[in-house]
C-alpha cells in the first residue's frame, strides 16, 4: 500500500474515532464541531484526489483545477459537514433543548460561501505551489 493512502486512511480513522468521542460529550461549544467538519471535509478532498491520482497522473492544468475547485468544495463542505454533525449529535443526544441553538446552525449555513470562498483560495496558493514546483 503506497505511503499516501497509508496515511489517508489512518487520518480518516482517527478522525472517525474523534467524532465518536466527540459525540458522547455534552457540550454545546461550535469550535470543536467545525474543526471536525473542516478535517472531515479535507480528508473526504483527501480521497478524491488519490483516487484520481491513482487513475493516472495529473498534467498542470488538471492540478490546479482540481486544487481550486477542491478546496472551494472542501471549504463549503466543512460548513455543511459541522451542520451534519450537530445535527446527528443532537438526535442522539435528544435533550429538551437542543445542544445547539438554530442561530448557530444558521450562522455556519450562512457562513459557508465565505468559507467556499476561503476554500478556493487555498486551493488556489496550492495549485501555484504545485505548478511553480513542477
Amino acid at each position: 500500500m503506497p505511503l499516501a493512502r497509508r496515511l489517508l486512511l489512518i487520518a480518516t480513522a482517527l478522525d472517525a474515532v474523534a467524532i465518536l468521542f466527540w459525540a458522547g460529550l455534552e457540550d454545546a461549544s461550535v469550535a470543536p464541531v467545525v474543526a471536525l467538519g473542516a478535517i472531515t471535509a479535507a480528508l473526504t478532498f483527501g480521497h478524491a484526489l488519490l483516487a484520481r491520482w491513482r487513475s493516472g497522473s495529473l498534467n498542470a492544468g488538471e492540478w490546479c483545477v482540481w486544487m481550486i475547485l477542491g478546496g472551494a468544495g472542501a471549504g463549503m463542505g466543512a460548513a455543511l459537514a459541522a451542520i451534519l454533525l450537530m445535527a446527528i449529535k443532537v438526535s442522539l443526544h435528544s435533550h429538551n433543548y437542543p445542544d445547539y441553538s438554530p442561530t448557530a446552525v444558521v450562522g455556519l449555513f450562512t457562513r459557508a460561501p465565505q468559507w467556499g470562498l476561503a476554500g478556493l483560495l487555498i486551493g488556489l496558493g496550492l495549485a501555484l505551489i504545485g505548478f511553480a514546483r513542477r
